[in-house]
């Protein structure tokens, strides 16, 4: 995402470009595949893009547009990034409504309505879910877009 707010689509769509028309599975890569931050965590060992991992790219420009921080902000605390950091706070010990660890995610530019805390909230579990380490845990694309057109809200486990 640039710093004007537009998103960068270089990075989507990688593994379909790369397994080609042939279905043939995905080759390994000599050069990295995607912009820093938003390289899924098991390419380091695999060297592969695959489907799960442009749902963790997904997951990554969810959690920038809600929070106006990018992947490596350095206003995120030393040895975080974007994903650690929304994670943590998600998981820390929440208030009794959760309030405030949305407080501090949510990008003060965005100065939501009371109603609409919701469904960022929904925003930020499915942002989570598509960044989890384990890419066989990452939901598929199809079931992000399900969840996020659907107007009853489900936190992800």
């Amino acid at each position: 995402m640039r710093s004007s707010g537009r998103v960068l689509k270089g990075d989507f769509g990688l593994a379909k470009a790369l397994k080609g028309d042939s279905g043939e599975s995905y080759e390994l890569m000599s050069r990295v595949a995607g912009s820093y931050g938003y390289i899924a965590p098991e390419y380091a060992y695999t060297l592969k893009v695959t489907e799960k991992s442009n749902v963790y790219r997904y997951g990554v420009v969810l959690m920038e547009l809600v929070t106006g921080k990018r992947p490596n902000d350095p206003s995120i605390s030393e040895g975080n990034d974007l994903v650690k950091w929304v994670t943590e706070v998600l998981l820390s010990s929440p208030g009794r409504d959760g309030s405030d660890q949305l407080a501090q995610l949510i990008d003060p530019k965005m100065n939501p309505l009371t109603n609409d805390l919701e469904e960022i909230r929904k925003v930020l579990h499915v942002a989570v879910a598509c960044t989890v380490a384990f890419p066989m845990n990452r939901p598929s694309m199809r079931k992000v877009v399900q969840i996020l057109k659907d107007h009853t809200v489900t936190h992800p486990k």
